[in-house]
């Protein structure tokens, strides 16, 4: 009876250890993916943020630029959020997520009527002239002709 007491105990301090292990290992791997979803928040963030702010230099620019790929971390962000239960970063993200939505859900959009008011047709040409030497009696002609702008 005591042979068998002890062996009991001993397999439940073994799994109480290897328990403890686990815990420990999930604290770690909970830990790197709160790390990837804070970044993936912040990428998103800035990437909103760059959809509305003015372009007034280069960094600007290429954030703009980039501002529908770096919406994406909003969702990304929101999966593990949601996956290590942590409800309040949860609810920014899902605010991220709905603002990345609102901003790019209209841009792939078709109206079919074609509202005229928000949009117009214009006709730009473009010319290589080849450091002068092109012929530019035949490119005014066709700018007066069949362009609106010319670049």
């Amino acid at each position: 009876m005591v042979v068998a007491t002890r062996a009991r105990f001993a397999n439940t301090v073994r799994r109480a250890n290897l328990g403890k292990r686990v815990q420990f290992l999930s604290k770690i791997s909970r830990a790197i993916l709160a790390t990837i979803a804070s970044m993936a928040l912040a990428v998103a963030a800035i990437g909103i943020s760059a959809h509305f702010v003015p372009v007034s230099d280069h960094i600007t620019l290429i954030a703009a630029a980039l501002a529908p790929y770096l919406m994406l971390g909003a969702p990304v962000s929101l999966t593990i959020w949601a996956a290590i239960r942590r409800r309040i970063l949860a609810g920014t993200a899902v605010v991220l997520t709905c603002a990345a939505l609102f901003t790019q859900l209209p841009l792939y959009s078709h109206n079919p009527e074609g509202d005229q008011r928000s949009s117009a047709t214009i006709r730009l040409l473009t010319a290589n002239l080849y450091l002068g030497q092109a012929d530019a009696a035949s490119v005014v002609a066709e700018a007066a002709t069949d362009a609106d702008f010319v670049a």
